[in-house]
């Protein structure tokens, strides 16, 4: 006789800035590994998927930061429309239906790239070019790894990554502040 226990709801709560924070760190995590695999000669095969890997979480990070700044400014910031799927997902939200806006079918949250520039258009975070042009970059790749099969330089992706790693975190300490540092361990 099988024995069966009783499932309880428990909702997977994790704070957009600790999911934007746990992302990129995973992303260095997997560029650190990846530098050590190149040192010690690991195969090619290997080694580019553990590069692959720390474009995925490094971008993600990315991404989940930067709309973390747009939400502390104006949740709509999120939000590629403001229509009635929106104002209903407010309605279910305030109803109880729903806790998180994304939820009800047919609202869109912007892109990466839209992100990027509500954050230096609209709340006038100034991105340095070399910076902005980094992240379009890095969301080119992602969207090949998750698109297609991948066709990319090694050596321009890797330092790349590693280039980026110091801007964001000037750019982030800047503009997130206290929550970002102390979630990078600071």
């Amino acid at each position: 006789m099988i024995a069966t226990r009783r499932r309880i709801f428990r909702p997977m709560k994790i704070p957009l800035i600790d999911n934007g924070l746990d992302s990129l760190t995973k992303g260095y995590t997997f560029l650190q590994k990846y530098e050590a695999m190149k040192h010690s000669g690991a195969n090619d095969e290997s080694r580019f998927f553990v590069l692959k890997d720390a474009i995925l979480s490094i971008q993600h990070g990315i991404e989940i930061l930067f709309k973390c700044l747009l939400k502390e400014k104006n949740e709509v910031l999120l939000f590629s429309e403001v229509n009635a799927k929106l104002k209903a997902a407010y309605q279910s939200r305030k109803n109880g239906e729903i806790t998180e806006l994304f939820e009800l079918d047919g609202v869109h949250m912007v892109n990466f790239r839209e992100s990027v520039e509500r954050v230096n258009d609209i709340l006038g975070i100034e991105i340095d070019v070399r910076l902005r042009k980094a992240l379009l970059k890095i969301e080119k790749w992602r969207n090949s790894i998750i698109h297609s099969a991948v066709v990319l330089n090694e050596n321009e992706v890797s330092n790349v990554l590693f280039d980026v790693m110091e801007r964001l975190d000037d750019f982030f300490g800047a503009s997130i502040g206290s929550r970002y540092q102390v979630g990078q361990g600071r």
